[in-house]
């Protein structure tokens, strides 16, 4: 009986060109075994390449490269596999593999006493975070606007400031003694910082008003405290809001921070040198039914920045057009006194109205953070935007 070619290729594998193919031209993988070896002479001894002897749909296989089918997997086939599997037979899984201590030795290849205590340190710190979670969901946050003016987040007034249950007050409380006025010039003498006055307002808001407030008894102020007011004035139109938009300026003794509601305050820049600034949106409002502050998102804003020692609070109302943007551009545009600037933008002011009556807001204050090697700190609570009423509760319902 003759052999075929068939069983010749077999036996003799080494006789046949193609049975070192792989071999002669090194396309051998590295992890190939004795067995995969010789599954590959057998396929050899099957279809020489050589000879264009191919196996069945070789070619169609080859220009079908593209298709999804002959594609690599993907990575993490494995587990979506085995996830699905347990799902559908519905068995428990452990998300999980490997212990805390595994971890931690896999973490670094320590010695286990320190992995021991480097565990104990881990779960001691858990434990604090799980008990002191409703401190931190209280939440308290500080947003700063300089070394000396910042605001503090809380979800209440503090009980301290909270106490002082008197309404705002006017500027000057003394109707009977009006406050006297003194010149341009002898208010610039008495502070102890430059006057800063805007080159620009939006339209229809005038100046009308300026105060030079001192009060020898206030510790945190070094000198007076300077009120400028611009009315909305447009031609037979009322304003919306409170119509008015108030630039304060003050140099400080200590950190002034204002406290505010917890998510009204947001961080910014403002001017072409990215000067920090805070904007404020609503304020405090003494609720008679409940004898306590609530704040109110009356379309109140405020911005807070420092410069060059300064404080500036300029407070303005959105119902009147009063934006963010609108307090940027009066705050990038605050000049030092110049005689001819201002007498050109002054409006209808031509003095200062001296008061050493501090609005009732300012008085309301706590000195905090004794300890602190940088200096105490002061909470002042925000001003209120309006004067509150009986049917006042957390909703503005002025016109």
């Amino acid at each position: 009986m003759s052999m075929s070619e068939f069983d010749r290729r077999l036996q003799e594998p080494d006789k046949d060109p193609s049975a070192l193919y792989l071999e002669k031209e090194g396309r051998l993988p590295d992890d190939f075994s004795k067995e995969d070896l010789d599954f590959a002479h057998e396929l050899q001894g099957l279809f020489s390449p050589a000879d264009e002897e191919l196996p069945p749909y070789f070619v169609q296989t080859l220009l079908d490269a593209e298709n999804s089918r002959f594609q690599p997997a993907t990575q993490g086939l494995e587990q979506r596999t085995y996830a699905r599997v347990f799902r559908r037979l519905r068995l428990h899984r452990h998300l999980f593999r490997f212990s805390l201590w595994q971890w931690v030795s896999q973490m670094a290849p320590v010695q286990r006493p320190l992995a021991v205590v480097a565990s104990s340190c881990f779960l001691f710190m858990l434990a604090t975070m799980m008990a002191t979670g409703n401190a931190f969901a209280s939440g308290v946050i500080y947003l700063v606007a300089g070394p000396h003016a910042g605001v503090v987040q809380t979800r209440l007034l503090p009980k301290e400031l909270d106490a002082a249950k008197t309404s705002p007050q006017p500027l000057r409380a003394n109707i009977e003694n009006e406050p006297k006025q003194i010149s341009f010039l002898e208010t610039v003498s008495r502070l102890q910082f430059p006057l800063y006055w805007p080159s620009y307002l939006p339209e229809n808001y005038t100046m009308e008003e300026a105060y030079l407030i001192q009060n020898q008894g206030v510790f945190w102020t070094d000198g007076p405290v300077l009120q400028l007011v611009s009315h909305y004035s447009a031609p037979g139109l009322k304003p919306h809001g409170s119509g008015k938009i108030t630039i304060w300026e003050l140099k400080p003794r200590v950190k002034v921070i204002q406290n505010v509601s917890l998510g009204s305050a947001h961080e910014l820049r403002i001017g072409p040198d990215g000067q920090a600034a805070i904007t404020v949106d609503g304020n405090w409002v003494y609720n008679l039914d409940n004898s306590t502050h609530e704040w109110v998102h009356d379309g109140q804003i405020e911005l807070i920045y420092e410069r060059d020692g300064v404080i500036f609070w300029i407070q303005g109302d959105q119902r009147d057009g009063v934006t963010q943007d609108v307090l940027s551009q009066i705050a990038t545009q605050l000049n030092q006194f110049n005689v001819q600037r201002v007498f050109r933008t002054m409006g209808h002011v031509n003095s200062f109205q001296q008061s050493t009556e501090y609005p009732a807001w300012m008085v309301r204050t706590l000195l905090v953070d004794k300890d602190n090697p940088d200096g105490p700190s002061l909470l002042v609570l925000p001003p209120d935007g309006s004067t509150p009423t009986k049917d006042q509760r957390g909703v503005d319902n002025s016109p």
